[in-house]
């Protein structure tokens, strides 16, 4: 048989009725230890005083926060909030949420972006992937012939160490690429 809720003892029975968000934050400590702290940021509680029966149901509707925004303009758009948008995890937050943790460790908090033309001018202008690719080959193409130059100079000027010892054996080696000029003597009868 259902009973009221003010029937109901909350001495044996505590009666809460509510919503509550949070987040966590990790504070590092030494040998690797981590604490984490968890924050409640936002609560309701429901006063019970409400007559509450079978028949009733309690309706949350929820405001639009800045989580739910899809990307920067849907981010900026929304101005019920102090929103920020971060680029490295395409998320919409004010830095308050459940994925607070998240936001702290991608260094949202100093990267966010308030406006997504700026956002659009740096990313437009910046490099691809594939540009960067060829920068670093090219410094590592240009470390590797310096250092064979500098190794050839100094087996040259050092040919009893073991560099020059090895460069004697084996150059030049564009000596080995020439035709040889050995002429043939024939005796004549």
């Amino acid at each position: 048989m259902p009973i009221s809720i003010t029937s109901i003892s909350t001495t044996n029975h505590p009666v809460t009725v509510g919503v509550a968000d949070a987040f966590y934050v990790d504070y590092h400590l030494v040998f690797g230890l981590v604490r984490r702290y968890i924050y409640e940021y936002h609560s309701i509680n429901v006063s019970a005083t409400y007559a509450f029966d079978t028949q009733s149901s309690l309706v949350l509707q929820p405001i639009p926060n800045c989580v739910i925004a899809q990307s920067c303009q849907q981010c900026i758009a929304n101005t019920n909030f102090n929103c920020g948008w971060c680029e490295n995890l395409k998320r919409c937050s004010d830095g308050i949420d459940r994925h607070r943790q998240e936001w702290i460790d991608s260094n949202c908090s100093e990267r966010a972006v308030r406006l997504c033309e700026k956002l659009a001018s740096t990313s437009s202008s910046g490099l691809s992937s594939g540009a960067y690719a060829g920068i670093a080959v090219g410094i590592l193409l240009f470390i590797a012939i310096v250092l064979i130059a500098v190794f050839v100079v100094y087996a040259y000027y050092h040919p009893t160490s073991p560099s020059g010892l090895w460069l004697i054996e084996h150059g030049p080696f564009w000596k080995k690429f020439q035709k040889s000029k050995e002429y043939a003597v024939s005796e004549t009868p």
